[in-house]
């Protein structure tokens, strides 16, 4: 995990002061609506190249046709685009770090994510069995200790009577 986040670091570490420069507001305003969490990644994503003018102002869409956009609205999207991309490292990150928990698979095969999730479920049920075992193991000792106290103070009792 930790190799991870210093690998998009490294990767992002050129692009950071530009793009934190460029983008800053349109981030801020865009990430204050969302709560932070545990799964959040703070890290500086690298800017998109502006070729010219004219094509910040026109959008392909998806039957090829072409539409002016706004400054805004091509800001708005880069902000989205971006948070998008934050949540999908934070997701890869958190995956690699269950993949690491779950022993079968640290044999080094890539693995696709519902693979990925079958495995942890399977593990957590086998976990699960192996703590009620427990539980019923010490629930057991405590009875025999209670009753093996219990016949020592008849012991004790009877050879001082």
């Amino acid at each position: 995990m930790a190799e991870l986040v210093q690998h998009i670091n490294a990767m992002h570490s050129y692009h950071s002061q530009r793009f934190m420069s460029r983008h800053s507001s349109t981030i801020e305003s865009a990430s204050s609506h969302k709560s932070t969490s545990k799964f959040s990644i703070n890290l500086p994503m690298p800017a998109k190249s502006t070729s010219s003018r004219l094509s910040d102002s026109l959008a392909v869409l998806s039957d090829g046709r072409r539409r002016r956009i706004t400054v805004e609205q091509r800001t708005k999207r880069e902000a989205l685009n971006d948070l998008e991309r934050r949540r999908r490292y934070a997701l890869a990150r958190e995956l690699s770090a269950l993949r690491e928990v779950i022993p079968e698979m640290k044999e080094g095969f890539r693995a696709a994510k519902v693979v990925i999730l079958a495995a942890a479920e399977d593990h957590i049920r086998l976990l699960e069995r192996k703590l009620r075992r427990d539980q019923n193991i010490l629930k057991a000792e405590r009875e025999r200790h209670l009753n093996l106290k219990a016949r020592l103070r008849e012991l004790s009792v009877n050879s001082s009577a």
